[in-house]
């Protein structure tokens, strides 16, 4: 809320580098969760400023559903306020920010400063540090970069500042925002009890209670968590076997945990959450978030970009207008199309978004090139064997669900299989190129 008179007041002035001028709304969403799994949404808030004084909070309207209609009715090919306010609220989801590239960056700076190449928490990690770094300078000239003035008079705007509602005032809201990160919340047991969709142990993924049993995201992805954290968990026994003090006596993995706390994230430092990493237990959590950060939750949230973005009509990043006041007016297509993502962005979007998701000959989640000899050690080497056998299995199992005509959210109405953590390449269907092991796009 703070931010969105700001938004609105941008000029839309192409010479200063504002492509189109924004009008945003903040929006809550209330969703009903059916028998099938699937959730239907009852109603839309959009909020804005109090017109007086922002201290005095906002002002909302709720905008509902029209009344159901048939297929073919003179009026069912038509909009109403409720299609507007569901594009602000794709909208504000659409533009929040995917942290993982931050969250990576220390701790890949900090390992190859830090930790000899020779060292095991290294060669298990290293696989999911290619290309992170180049790929983030990449972003941070493109993506990201600074929208200030130019020599000559020039002005340059990001990729985000232009084609996302947030304007130049994403990266700031983003610092904000990065400011409650919270590194033991990123493991995937428990980012999924704090979004309140599950319960139970953290520590036994297996036993997790999924709240909405049908979620793709969360069922596929418990299953790689727990084949990831039993690959860790086998390859640090090997070289920590004398427990916790082979753990707290290790001069280079100290320095490099140390680096990732109190230099990587300076203004954190004193966090009560970090892992004091003083125990087995420690390092092969903190590893395995690791590893699930760099490959399947970033494939999860990046590779299904131009599925979700490519028609923008289903999710647009900018909107513009004021909504009806009537949550029941109709709305024409002409304005409907009007009041989200113009053409020039919608063409910058598309650019954006349609990079293929999985590069020809990219290591895919538990893949180690042949010319690469990370191992003498039969141990590790059979324990990676034994990850391979569990992804090959997993693969196999979301290839099953998908085609399970009772889950509604795999193969509902729209026939659209859940893909994004398929761990292995399907030359049968469309996209699907597996998990890369790490940030390499």
């Amino acid at each position: 809320m703070p931010y969105l008179k700001r938004i609105n007041e941008l000029p839309g002035d192409e010479e200063k580098g504002e492509i189109s001028q924004r009008k945003s709304y903040a929006t809550r969403t209330l969703f009903f969760l059916q028998d099938d799994s699937t959730l239907k949404p009852l109603a839309i808030e959009l909020s804005s400023p109090h017109p007086k004084d922002e201290r005095l909070g906002g002002t909302s309207t709720v905008y509902t559903p029209p009344d159901e209609l048939k297929a073919g009715d003179a009026a069912s090919d038509t909009f109403t306020a409720w299609d507007l306010a569901k594009a602000h609220a794709a909208s504000n989801d659409a533009c929040k920010n995917n942290y993982v590239h931050a969250t990576m960056e220390p701790v890949v700076l900090a390992a190859n400063r830090q930790m000899s190449v020779l060292h095991p928490i290294h060669k298990l990690l290293k696989p999911h540090f290619r290309n992170t770094l180049d790929t983030n300078s990449t972003a941070r000239h493109i993506v990201i970069g600074s929208g200030d003035e130019r020599q000559g008079g020039a002005f340059y705007r990001n990729m985000h500042e232009v084609n996302f509602f947030t304007g130049k005032y994403g990266m700031e809201m983003s610092s904000k925002a990065y400011a409650s990160y919270n590194f033991t919340e990123l493991a995937f047991p428990n980012e999924l009890i704090k979004r309140g969709v599950a319960r139970g142990d953290p520590k036994k993924a297996e036993e997790l209670e999924l709240l909405i049993k049908d979620y793709p995201y969360a069922v596929d992805g418990l299953e790689i968590w727990t084949a990831i954290k039993e690959w860790v968990t086998d390859y640090c026994a090997i070289y920590y076997a004398d427990g916790d003090g082979a753990v707290a006596g290790d001069s280079e993995l100290q320095a490099w945990w140390s680096e990732v706390r109190n230099v990587g994230h300076g203004d954190l430092r004193d966090a009560p959450w970090w892992p004091a990493m003083d125990s087995v237990d420690d390092l092969v959590e903190t590893c395995s978030t690791i590893i699930w950060l760099g490959s399947a939750y970033h494939s999860a949230v990046s590779f299904g970009q131009y599925a979700y973005n490519g028609f923008v009509p289903n999710r647009p990043t900018i909107t513009s207008g004021e909504m009806p006041a009537d949550a029941k007016a109709a709305v024409t297509e002409a304005e409907f199309l009007g009041s989200i993502t113009p053409k020039t962005e919608t063409f910058g979007l598309m650019a954006l978004t349609m990079n293929p998701p999985v590069k020809p000959g990219e290591p895919l989640m538990g893949e180690r090139p042949d010319t690469e000899q990370w191992t003498s050690e039969q141990r590790a080497a059979k324990a990676l064997l034994e990850f391979n056998s569990k992804l090959d299995a997993i693969a196999e199992a979301v290839k099953k669900r998908n085609a399970d005509g009772a889950l509604r959210n795999r193969n509902g109405p729209v026939e659209v299989p859940y893909t994004l953590l398929a761990p292995r390449a399907d030359p049968t269907v469309p996209h699907v190129g597996g998990i890369p092991n790490s940030i390499a796009v």
